[in-house]
């Protein structure tokens, strides 16, 4: 899955659960370099936001191929760049 495919997926999940009538805060870095997006005020990773829209199993097939790409060099987007 292209860097920009996962971006896709990440934004169409975020959009998801915001139909559901969740609250779907902007992502933020953490200091810890991870991506998270408060959902009804809970911090969610990557993989806990895909799971909370869309299971347990269509969340890991993203992850494991986004997983399998690999690291960007410097200058270029990281395979977790945070997208506002």
């Amino acid at each position: 899955m292209k860097n920009d495919a996962y971006e896709h997926a990440y934004a169409e999940a975020r959009a998801v659960l915001h139909r559901r009538g969740k609250l779907v805060e902007s992502p933020t870095m953490g200091s810890d370099g991870i991506r998270q997006c408060r959902v009804n005020g809970l911090p969610l990773t990557d993989r806990e936001l895909f799971k909370d829209a869309w299971g347990e199993v269509l969340a890991e097939e993203i992850l494991r191929e986004q997983d399998a790409l690999p690291e960007t060099g410097a200058g270029g987007a990281s395979k977790t760049s945070c997208q506002l």
